[in-house]
């Protein structure tokens, strides 16, 4: 047994002298945050606020343990995600090129010291590793482990490639290699869980290796892997990488459960959405710096892997950082960034890296946010969502109900996605915009809006127009509304919705269309913008697939409304759309429009089209016809309780390039007139706040983070500009009692108002986060 070092002892000493009082601190935790019941529950279900710390090569001999382990208890941490090997062991590992730091020194052991000092604290820990390259005395001792261009060569780390090599991540590298060191961490040391990072193929690039070639040909009945993004093969070689990094997720998860039976490994990228929400625990929703995203952007991603994962809690992985590795961000920034995800349902999860710290300025925003979640814990533990409209996405992958399960519960070199049938069946269409990586699967793409990239993530807010214009209208309209999933529209999946947004949700199937045409027919309502509907995959469609539930049918095709058109405001018609918009004439139209016609009758149109004209000379701007009878809204109730809204032109996609607030103001006004009810809560005042509403066991809870601020748009944020009063709205189940009102940031009860189960209050002003928690 290796000898402990002087470092190692003063650290285990003072984690032990702490063990007293984390006994005090937890028992303080289940007073005021989570019921007792919460320490029975799987170490997934009952971590709430996380530190993950990235060690670096030359951090062993050079950090304080000490300090990191005072971090822990002071801001209240439960879950430590601690680099431990693969690409470099902090740990004394007896596997053979397995490279050590190498500032380690014979009984060192940095991981081990900070995983004691957590559990002294009753921390959760998860192992982190590292698997996408090794060293050169590796690579040549094992070539088989290492990833092969087209031309037959390894492929050199892009940033180290005088000393790097990258791996293959579907051969003995990842199987056996690094199977040994996962089995290695998960016997020595008191683990819960394991992450690996950078473990997907789709990051490393095609490989050619010998094992990869075989393994394809016996997978694929004889194929030889693709060459060039439209070979025949990529389709199958997509459903070949997936196959492959499922079993890989079955032979860690069982090897870390064989030395620990309630460990449990996970991932937040490389393998299809579905199929990680089959198997793993938990999930990240991960946003490292926001860059130019907005403040809201983190419940983007939130809102999607909570709606595809259920009740499975998930993380929201923030960095400290503005966008290099190691720079720090100011502490209004830091603390806008994680209370997004906290607004939107997530557990906060902050990262560092290097456990050096010659810049300690992120400390006070972790210390603030985490230590206020903590007191505030039963609060944060939420189990519905209470928003009654939701906007739906979709995944760009293809696969059906029956490839999941033969992919997580059966032999995964069985499944043949759909994409590979239709691929194999049609010719024409084969590696269709599958790519060579197949880094298509499974990504939430075209129609979603959120951050990330590769396969089981989501793609970056912005992306597309259409969707991050409609998330921005609901956000600044203060809208409570979840999201939806396209593969997961069954009653039990969108019934508690009264209204679902399809934002130019171009391509649906027809399964997909038959199942949202059954939610109108059970009295939910519908607003759609622009092609909603009109392909079927890539396959333009010769009319919307939803044009009975429109009231319109496709006319023509999809011309510009020239950059100087208008929408006339028909006042007249006193339609609730145009609220707001009383004694205006003209307001600026879409971009884009469908022509469409209608085939069944609706009233006067409350906006109409004005063609576009000139805009130069100065006296010739002018409308040449400031009169149609082209709608450019179709708004009809069917069997007095379903309500569906369309509009022709792109309107969501408009306002996010134009930013013009008449257009968000319409499409407030339309999700407001298809709910055709009151929202579960209502906040007026000024600025710009993301609006959540929550219930948990005994509470409801409404968040109102505030996104007022210079670089709403922009990272990054200076300061906080707090903004106030609020008069809130809160609408309480029937039959519920209520307890008290209390206001979790700035602290006290507020004066309520109570009309039957409507209660009213006034949130005096909110700095950066404010949430009203009713006790019932």
């Amino acid at each position: 047994m290796a000898q402990i070092n002087r470092r190692e002892f003063l650290a285990a000493s003072m984690a032990t002298a702490a063990v007293t009082a984390s006994f005090v601190d937890r028992t303080v935790a289940f007073e005021s945050g989570a019921p007792p019941e919460v320490q029975a529950q799987p170490w997934y279900d009952r971590t709430m606020r996380w530190v993950q710390l990235i060690l670096v090569e030359t951090d062993p001999g050079q950090f304080d343990p000490e300090w990191w382990i005072d971090l822990f208890k002071r801001t209240r941490a439960d879950g430590l995600c601690l680099t431990a090997g693969g690409l470099t062991a902090f740990y004394p590992t007896a596997i053979p090129f397995h490279h050590m730091a190498t500032t380690m020194k014979a009984g060192d052991d940095p991981f081990g010291v900070l995983v004691r000092g957590a559990r002294a604290l009753g921390m959760t820990v998860v192992a982190r590793t590292d698997s996408h390259t090794c060293l050169n005395d590796a690579a040549a001792a094992h070539p088989e482990w290492l990833n092969i261009d087209e031309n037959g060569q390894p492929r050199r780390h892009p940033a180290l490639p005088e000393t790097r090599v990258i791996t293959c991540a579907l051969g003995p590298y990842n199987f056996d290699f690094m199977t040994q060191v996962h089995r290695e961490i998960a016997e020595r040391y008191p683990i819960d869980g394991l992450f690996c990072n950078r473990w997907q193929a789709e990051a490393r690039g095609m490989c050619y290796c010998d094992s990869c070639q075989t393994l394809f040909r016996e997978f694929s009945g004889g194929m030889d892997l693709p060459r060039g993004a439209n070979s025949s093969s990529a389709p199958r070689y997509a459903d070949f990488e997936l196959a492959r990094l499922t079993e890989l997720w079955h032979t860690w998860d069982g090897t870390i459960r064989k030395a620990r039976p309630s460990a449990r490994y996970f991932s937040n990228t490389g393998i299809d959405i579905d199929v990680a929400a089959r198997l793993a625990p938990t999930y990240l929703s991960e946003q490292q710096a926001r860059g130019s995203n907005p403040p809201w952007a983190f419940g983007v991603g939130g809102k999607q892997m909570r709606t595809i994962f259920g009740k499975k809690p998930i993380i929201g992985l923030a960095g400290i950082t503005l966008s290099s590795r190691v720079s720090v961000a100011p502490e209004a920034e830091i603390k806008i960034w994680m209370l997004d995800s906290i607004t939107n349902g997530l557990r906060p999860w902050f990262l560092k890296t290097s456990a050096v710290n010659p810049d300690t300025r992120w400390v006070p925003a972790i210390e603030k946010v985490f230590d206020w979640h903590y007191r505030n814990e039963k609060y944060m533990r939420n189990e519905a969502n209470l928003a009654r409209v939701a906007m739906l996405f979709r995944p760009t992958g293809d696969l059906t109900a029956a490839d999941i399960t033969a992919i997580t519960e059966g032999d995964p070199s069985t499944f043949v996605s759909a994409a590979s049938r239709a691929a194999m069946a049609t010719r024409d269409d084969m590696g269709r915009g599958a790519g060579t990586s197949g880094a298509g699967r499974g990504r939430l793409g075209t129609d979603a809006v959120a951050g990330g990239g590769g396969r089981g993530r989501v793609a970056a807010i912005g992306r597309d127009s259409a969707a991050a214009g409609m998330y921005q209208a609901l956000v600044e309209g203060r809208i409570p509304f979840e999201m939806a999933y396209s593969r997961m529209l069954e009653p039990e999946d969108i019934d508690r919705y009264k209204l679902l947004i399809l934002p130019n949700v171009t391509a649906l199937t027809d399964d997909e269309c038959d199942k949202l045409r059954q939610y109108v027919g059970r009295g939910g309502s519908l607003l759609a913008t622009f092609e909603t509907s009109l392909y079927a995959g890539t396959t333009r469609r010769s009319n919307f697939a939803l044009a009975d539930l429109f009231g319109v049918a496709l006319a023509g095709d999809v011309e510009s409304n020239g950059n100087n058109g208008y929408m006339r405001v028909e006042g007249r018609t006193g339609h609730p759309m145009l609220k707001g918009l009383e004694g205006v004439g003209q307001i600026v139209t879409t971009s884009r429009r469908v022509n469409v016609r209608a085939t069944t009758t609706f009233p006067s149109p409350p906006l109409t089209r004005i063609p576009s004209f000139p805009t130069l000379p100065m006296e010739e701007i002018y409308p040449r016809t400031p009169n149609t009878d082209i709608p450019e809204v179709f708004a009809r109730t069917i069997d007095d309780r379903s309500r569906v809204v369309y509009f022709p032109g792109d309107i969501d996609a408009t306002f996010a390039t134009g930013m013009a607030e008449d257009l968000a103001l319409l499409i407030r006004n339309a999700v407001n007139w298809a709910m055709n009810e009151p929202p579960p809560v209502s906040v007026e005042g000024p600025g710009i706040l993301d609006v959540t509403c929550w219930r948990q066991s005994n509470s409801i809870t409404v968040h109102m983070l505030n996104c007022t601020n210079p670089f709403t748009l922009r990272s990054a944020y200076r300061e906080d500009i707090p903004v106030g009063p609020q008069r809130v709205t809160i609408r309480v189940p029937a039959g519920r009692a209520v307890r008290r009102a209390t206001l979790l940031v700035a602290g006290g009860t507020p004066w309520v108002e109570r009309s039957g189960n409507v209660l009213t209050l006034t949130v005096p002003s909110i700095v950066d986060h404010e949430v009203v928690a009713i006790d019932l």
